[in-house]
């Protein structure tokens, strides 16, 4: 009889094996439904869905931890080749069944085997704190303290940091090597925090400033209108007092004040309004989301200037 195919006879017995109970013992409700889930794994692996066997295999040793639901995640890694989870969970069923454990010496030997199919995997990077994950599985965070038990074959190793990937690789091991695999990551790749090297904000905090520098544009804009519209009510109020007689000092002066008034609070506003409107002309063209442009825009005494590729 084969290795895998012992594996397979003695998978049976499984059962038997856990979640167990006395006669007069009445199971809780935890154990019982860890129980359905161990029995719905038998199941699936008996139908060769090892995929599904090894999800309700593990939610039942989270469900009501037992060895025997060990010794069965180590088969299903076995039949779906995931050598290095196998040996793990084989070698954890060893350490909690005890010497004593059913089936060990077969489990021994089954280890053996998959130590001439596993590799071990020394990840380093210049990032502290990024997630290194290995075919998708998170492996742990830089700096790894100890070379990762690997599969033997074609790995593919990825770093992220805050939900971004920041390289990835594919690497061949080979059985009882440690592959060391060096990560430089630029920094001007890594993630930038609410500033970035020259001091500006961050681009979510530009994409946000854009949308109120316009608001502020066409606010102040309708004031300059409002008090171009008040200058010039005043300077015709001001004509209609020039033709009167008789009129006083008085009365010519406050409306020729007034005039005043109004149009340099116009005249202030369209500067000001002209000068925001740049400065949001400038990030919406520097940041627009659907290209790169190389843009400068200029001020001067014939106008605004835009010039760019795009």
């Amino acid at each position: 009889m084969t290795t895998r195919t012992a594996l397979l006879a003695t998978l049976l017995l499984a059962p038997a094996i856990g979640y167990a109970d006395t006669p007069t013992a009445k199971p809780s409700s935890d154990a019982a439904d860890a129980g359905k889930r161990f029995s719905a794994g038998v199941m699936l692996y008996n139908e060769a869905d090892y995929a599904a066997a090894l999800v309700e295999f593990k939610r039942a040793y989270v469900i009501a931890p037992n060895s025997t639901v060990l010794y069965n995640i180590g088969q299903t890694h076995f039949q779906l080749q995931d050598y290095a989870a196998a040996y793990l969970a084989l070698t954890q069923y060893l350490a909690e069944a005890g010497p004593t454990a059913p089936h060990a010496d077969e489990v021994r030997a089954t280890i053996e085997v998959l130590r001439g199919r596993t590799a071990k995997l020394a990840v380093t990077s210049t990032v502290v704190g990024a997630t290194v994950t290995v075919d998708d599985q998170v492996v742990g965070k830089t700096p790894l303290v100890e070379p990762v038990l690997v599969s033997i074959g074609r790995r593919r190793v990825a770093l992220a940091l805050e939900g971004r990937v920041l390289d990835t690789r594919t690497i061949d091991v080979a059985a009882g090597d440690t592959v060391r695999a060096e990560f430089q990551v630029a920094a001007a790749t890594a993630p930038m925090g609410p500033a970035d090297a020259g001091g500006r904000p961050a681009a979510r905090e530009r994409s946000s400033l854009v949308p109120t520098l316009w608001v502020t544009t066409g606010v102040l804009a309708a004031g300059a209108l409002v008090m171009g519209g008040l200058a010039w009510k005043a300077s015709n109020d001001l004509d209609d007092l020039r033709g009167q007689f008789p009129v006083t000092r008085d009365a010519l002066v406050k409306a020729s004040d007034r005039v005043a008034l109004y149009s340099n609070l116009g005249d202030g506003l369209a500067v000001a309004g002209v000068a925001v409107g740049v400065v949001a002309l400038v990030l919406s063209l520097r940041h627009h989301p659907d290209h790169e442009s190389a843009t400068r825009v200029s001020v001067g005494a014939r106008g605004i200037g835009v010039m760019g590729s795009f």
